[in-house]
């Protein structure tokens, strides 16, 4: 037989039955680097245990979730009495019911992210931060070392895998999603992600139906803990062409269970954001700015992957119309041509380096989710966005630079050393980043300092200053508030949360008139914004107009029924109006929800000794003085 006979024959069996190599006889030694490789990753983001919780989704996820009301409000302070309290007590499993049903909050479907926040409320308490952070921690190390090991099994290659991971552990831009609480669903999901990846590998060398289903499962567990995942069947499909050489029909069909989940996951994930108000209306934003601002987005995660110098990566990146740089378009047909290149060059060179095309793919198609093309949010992109993308790139920077430097004896050594350099490199500016997680402040600070007209840093620096913040400065100051909620709302005039807190707080001030034609502004722009009915309520009883401030909380409730500010403000009403017996059962159907809420205990006492009836009044005071001491007044302040 002719030599291009048998290679006919060969490729032919290859793409029949594709088969991998033994594993490689180092393994024990991949594990040894992978848990070094974590402990580095544990030990650069020790100063993220510093940092607190900010006012930016830590506050929705945590302190005003009503899920974990009954956690907020257990009686135990010892870590192990609160867990077999959580264990014993019958919320739990709602609490366990609710996660996994489709009642969406705050616009996302991810049942695994809240239990894992569940968790660390029970085992640490919101008076310990470092707490969660550690969590956050702990899981960036995990995903570090796998990520080693994941490679080596798929590449073979120890050393570059190591290399690739090293850099995963230490980007700056990875710090939003290791150091800011809320961004407990990037590591979790990549946790997942990567587990995945390990399965797949094992079940390419001795398919099984056992093997796939562990795939299935690790895919499953990840898109219960961020939908970013759902671009993981292409992932698979990018690398069976290359490393693991085996794309077939085979390979391809062998996905289609794993498709069908992505495409209940986004059906679910639309369905939330849309329900949520995440998902802005095509009109506002036209489908050829999305495209300009996602064209933008791919070509300035890489500027920044290759060149992140200190107080460039910030929180927020707001989109032109909320305070952000307008973008020449000029500009924006460079960076079409630029990607038009780089995919063109892939392209042509898959034959002679496959891990640039592989790595390209991972890259444009990791993101393709989260770049824009349906607008979630009001930025135009987000460092957390990087977390998994990267690692394309990384793939295709490192293979490519140890196969250029394999041409010159001894350049892999000047290559190592380089290596070195730039990961120690990167580990000081991921340090330092970690300190602008700090606090609220730090963290508007350095978006305003980019964007000083960035309308949601400065309704957060308001939030900050009102005294209504989960990390705020205490005394507030209602006049600085007063300045950067304004400065806000002339930024961005149909913001509702802005133009809400600014109401908020000019009736702090008394200035009940400016204020009660904002709360109209906003009743105009969010019909069903409940927060907004909730604070205009509290300026009808300053008002004396009781029964339009009641008639305000209805509508509060009837759009959010777990606003209990809105239950007792209604029942401030009721006493100022003079229904003292109404108001009193109102308290008590509010404390059946929630026993230990001392407001209502103490607002009860407050009826209590309009009727006369002292000795209720002070039990109902003594109650409220054990639970958390007297609160005199309750909360008017909304949004964030």
């Amino acid at each position: 037989m002719s030599q291009r006979a048998r290679g006919k024959r060969d490729r032919a069996s290859s793409s029949e039955a594709p088969t991998l190599a033994p594993p490689p006889p180092d393994l024990r030694l991949s594990w040894i680097v992978a848990a070094a490789l974590a402990i580095v990753a544990f030990a650069l983001y020790l100063p993220s245990l510093n940092n607190g919780f900010i006012n930016w989704d830590d506050d929705k996820f945590l302190f005003d979730n009503h899920h974990f009301r009954f956690l907020l409000d257990n009686p135990y302070t010892e870590t192990w009495d609160r867990v077999r309290w959580a264990l014993d007590h019958n919320q739990t499993w709602e609490m366990v019911r609710w996660t996994f049903s489709r009642e969406y909050y705050a616009s996302n479907w991810y049942p695994l992210t809240w239990l894992s926040y569940a968790a660390d409320i029970v085992l640490y308490g919101l008076d310990k931060p470092w707490g969660f952070h550690l969590t956050n921690l702990i899981l960036h190390a995990l995903n570090t070392g796998l990520l080693v090991l994941v490679l080596h099994r798929l590449t073979r290659r120890l050393w570059l895998s190591t290399i690739v991971a090293a850099l995963f552990a230490v980007h700056p831009l990875h710090v939003e999603s290791v150091g800011w609480v809320a961004e407990r669903k990037d590591v979790l999901f990549t946790f997942f992600m990567f587990l995945a990846l390990w399965a797949y590998s094992d079940y390419v060398r001795r398919p099984s139906i056992w093997r796939y289903l562990l795939v299935t499962a690790a895919f499953v567990a990840g898109l219960m803990s961020k939908p970013m995942i759902l671009t993981l069947p292409f992932v698979l499909l990018f690398l069976d062409f290359w490393p693991l050489n085996r794309l077939s029909w085979r390979a391809v069909l062998e996905k289609i269970p794993l498709l069908a989940l992505t495409v209940a996951s986004i059906l679910i994930t639309y369905d939330a954001q849309s329900k949520g108000g995440a998902v802005r209306a095509e009109e506002s934003l036209p489908f050829a700015t999305r495209l300009n601002h996602a064209i933008y987005a791919y070509v300035m995660y890489q500027a920044k992957t290759f060149w992140p110098p200190p107080g460039t990566l910030v929180p927020f990146y707001p989109l032109p119309d909320r305070g952000g740089t307008e973008i020449p378009p000029l500009l924006i047909q460079a960076m079409f041509v630029f990607l038009l290149a780089m995919t063109t060059a892939a392209a042509l060179l898959h034959r002679k380096w496959p891990y640039l095309v592989v790595g390209w793919l991972i890259y444009v198609w990791t993101l393709g989710p989260v770049i824009g093309l349906v607008q979630v949010g009001k930025q135009i992109m987000a460092d957390r966005y990087t977390y998994v993308p990267l690692i394309g790139v990384f793939v295709a920077l490192v293979w490519l630079l140890d196969d250029l430097a394999s041409r010159v004896r001894g350049l892999r050594w000047v290559g190592l050393g380089l290596a070195a350099l730039v990961v120690a490199g990167l580990s000081v500016l991921t340090w330092q980043q970690q300190a602008m997680w700090r606090d609220s402040r730090t963290v508007w600070e350095a978006v305003l300092r980019l964007y000083p007209k960035c309308a949601t840093a400065l309704n957060n620096m308001g939030h900050y200053w009102s005294g209504s913040s989960v990390d705020a400065v205490s005394p507030p100051d209602i006049d600085k508030a007063i300045e950067y909620y304004s400065r806000a709302v002339e930024s961005a005039p149909t913001d509702y949360l802005a133009n809400c807190n600014l109401a908020n707080n000019l009736m702090k001030k008394g200035r009940l008139k400016e204020a009660e034609a904002y709360y109209q502004r906003v009743l105009a722009m969010k019909p069903t914004y409940a927060p907004g009915y909730n604070g205009y309520g509290t300026l009808l009883i300053k008002l004396k107009r009781y029964d339009d401030a009641i008639r305000m909380y209805q509508q509060a409730l009837k759009h959010d029924p777990y606003l209990y500010h809105a239950r007792l403000n209604m029942g401030a009403a009721m006493v100022e109006k003079g229904d003292y017996t109404g108001a009193i059962a109102l308290y008590q159907n509010i404390l059946r929800d929630m026993p230990n809420l001392a407001q209502a205990y103490y607002n009860m006492g407050i009826a209590y000794d309009k009727l006369g009836r002292k000795d209720e009044a002070q039990r109902s005071y003594a109650q409220a003085q054990r639970l958390r001491g007297a609160e005199g007044g309750s909360k008017g302040e909304s949004g964030k």
